[in-house]
C-alpha cells in the first residue's frame, strides 16, 4: 500500500495526514494541518468526487462543522447540493448517528446553519414552513443542555398548528422520527415534547394550568 494513495481517498483534509511512530515521520500532503489551524472542513480532492463516493460524507461535513467548531470551504460546500440524491440512499440509521452527534455538540448551529444551507435539512429533518422558522429553532438550540433528543424536537417544534393542522404535523413529526430509526425512548420524548401536552403550556399561566 502507498500511504498517499489512501491518505488521497479518505473525506476531507483534516482526516488525511498521518504519523508514523517508527520512522517519526508526518505525512500531510494535502495541507490537511495547515486546514485545521484555520477551522477549515475541505474536501480531499475534488469536493463532488468525494461526497458521490459516500453520501454519507455530505452529513458528517455538518457534523464536523458542528463538533470541530470548522467551517466549510467554498467549493466543498458548493459541491454538496449535487451530491444530496447520493445521501438520499444511505441508510437513515446511518444519518441518525451522525444527526445525534452533531446535537449534541457545544454550538449546533455551526452545523445546522450549513445543513440548511445546502440542502441537507429535509434528508435528516422535516422541511420548515417558513425560514424565519429555521432561523428561530437554530438559534434557541444552542443555548439548550446539550440533549440531542430535546434539541431535536425543538428543531421540529414550528411544524404544530391547531386542530386539523395539528394533526398534521404531528404525522409528519412522527414519520421523520420513525425514519430516523431511533430507540423507543427517543422517539417517545420526541413526540411528548411537541405534542399537544407540552403546547399547552404555552399559555398556561397559573399553577393548576401548568401541572
Amino acid at each position: 500500500r502507498h500511504l498517499i494513495e489512501d491518505l488521497a481517498r479518505r473525506d476531507f483534509t483534516v482526516n488525511a495526514f498521518a504519523w508514523d511512530p517508527i520512522a517519526r515521520r508526518f505525512s500531510d500532503p494535502f495541507d490537511g494541518l495547515e486546514d485545521l489551524s484555520q477551522g477549515l472542513l475541505r474536501a480531499v480532492g475534488v469536493p463532488l468526487q468525494r461526497f458521490r463516493e459516500d453520501g454519507l460524507r455530505t452529513m458528517r461535513a455538518v457534523r464536523f462543522c458542528a463538533t470541530r467548531k470548522l467551517r466549510l470551504e467554498a467549493h466543498t460546500e458548493a459541491a454538496i447540493p449535487e451530491a444530496l440524491d447520493v445521501l438520499a440512499k444511505v441508510s437513515r440509521e446511518r444519518v441518525h448517528t451522525e444527526l445525534h452527534k452533531l446535537l449534541g455538540s457545544e454550538r449546533p448551529s455551526l452545523g445546522l446553519h450549513p445543513m440548511w444551507r445546502t440542502g441537507i435539512w429535509p434528508h435528516a429533518l422535516v422541511p420548515l414552513p417558513a425560514e424565519q422558522d429555521y432561523e428561530q429553532a437554530i438559534a434557541a438550540v444552542d443555548p439548550m443542555a446539550p440533549d440531542p433528543t430535546a434539541r431535536m424536537a425543538r428543531l421540529l417544534w414550528p411544524l404544530g398548528g391547531e386542530g386539523e393542522a395539528a394533526d398534521r404535523a404531528r404525522d409528519r413529526i412522527e414519520a421523520c422520527v420513525e425514519a430516523l430509526r431511533p430507540s423507543r425512548a427517543e422517539r417517545a420524548t420526541v413526540l411528548a415534547l411537541t405534542g399537544p401536552a407540552a403546547r399547552a403550556l404555552q399559555v398556561a399561566r397559573t399553577p393548576i394550568e401548568i401541572r
